[in-house]
C-alpha cells in the first residue's frame, strides 16, 4: 500500500494524472488514515509494581489475556475503582474475562505476577459464552468466566443440566436473572424470575454491566453446568 501511494505521488508531481484521479486518490488516502485513527489496538498491562493508566475514548473488545506463571489474581480498575477481578480458578481455558470495555480510564492491578489484556476498538458482533460449573465436593467449588457488556444484550441460547436452576449475577453478586429448572422443588419450573419473566432465558436481555453465571445444585446433583450465549455487539 505504501509503495502504491509513493508511485502515485510521483505521477502527481510529474503532472501525469487527471484531476478526477488525483481527487480519488486523496479521498482514498484520507479513508485509509481514518481507519488507522479509529481502529486501534491497545494493551492494558500491569505488574505488582507498575500499573500504567490506559484511557479508552471509545469501546474496545477484549481480544485475549496473557499472564505470567505464579499470577494469583488481577483486577481491572475503571476510573480508580475495581471493575472486574479474576482469580486463579478463572485462569484456565475458557475462563477469564470477555466482552467489551466502555470508554474510561483503566489500570490493571495484579498480585503475584503480571498480565496484559489486548483490546481492539474495531470489532464485529460476536457470540460469547457465559458459563459456570459447580462441583459436588464437601466445599463446592464454582468455576466459570465473566463477561462485560456495554449495551443491552440478548441471550440467544441457554443450557443447564442440573435439577435446581441457575442465576446470572452482577458484579455485586446480586441475581439479575434466575432460572428455575422443571425439576426444581418446591417451586416447579421452568420459570424465569427477573427480566420479562416467562419460562426460558432465551430472548431475555441483560443491561450493560459485569456478569457471571452461578449454576445451583439440587440434592441429587453431582457436578452441575450451565451456560448462556449472548450476541455481543
Amino acid at each position: 500500500m505504501r509503495q502504491f501511494f509513493h508511485q502515485q505521488s510521483l505521477r502527481i508531481l510529474q503532472g501525469k494524472m487527471s484531476r478526477p484521479t488525483v481527487l480519488f486518490l486523496v479521498l482514498l488516502l484520507m479513508g485509509v488514515n481514518g481507519v488507522q485513527l479509529h481502529a486501534r489496538e491497545f494493551q492494558l498491562s500491569g505488574t505488582e509494581k507498575s500499573s500504567p493508566v490506559l484511557v479508552l475514548r471509545q469501546r474496545a473488545m477484549i481480544i485475549r489475556v496473557t499472564r505470567t506463571a505464579g499470577l494469583k489474581s488481577y483486577t481491572i480498575m475503571q476510573n480508580g475503582s475495581p471493575y472486574v477481578t479474576i482469580r486463579p480458578f478463572e485462569f484456565t481455558a475458557g475462563n477469564g474475562v470477555y466482552g467489551v470495555l466502555p470508554p474510561g480510564s483503566y489500570q490493571l492491578r495484579t498480585l503475584g505476577g503480571s498480565a496484559t489484556i489486548y483490546l481492539n476498538t474495531q470489532f464485529s458482533p460476536e457470540n460469547i459464552k457465559l458459563w459456570g460449573r459447580q462441583t459436588a465436593l464437601v466445599k463446592p467449588r464454582l468455576d466459570g468466566n465473566k463477561i462485560v457488556l456495554t449495551r443491552p444484550t440478548t441471550i440467544i441460547s441457554a443450557t443447564y443440566d442440573g435439577t435446581s436452576g441457575m442465576a446470572i449475577v452482577d458484579s455485586r453478586g446480586v441475581p439479575v436473572l434466575n432460572f428455575l429448572s422443571p425439576h426444581s422443588r418446591p417451586n416447579l419450573g421452568p420459570k424465569v424470575i427477573g427480566g420479562r419473566g416467562g419460562k426460558t432465558l432465551v430472548g431475555q436481555t441483560l443491561p450493560p454491566g459485569v456478569y457471571r453465571l452461578v449454576p445451583r445444585r439440587g440434592q441429587a446433583d453431582g457436578i452441575v453446568y450451565g451456560e448462556v450465549v449472548l450476541n455481543v455487539q
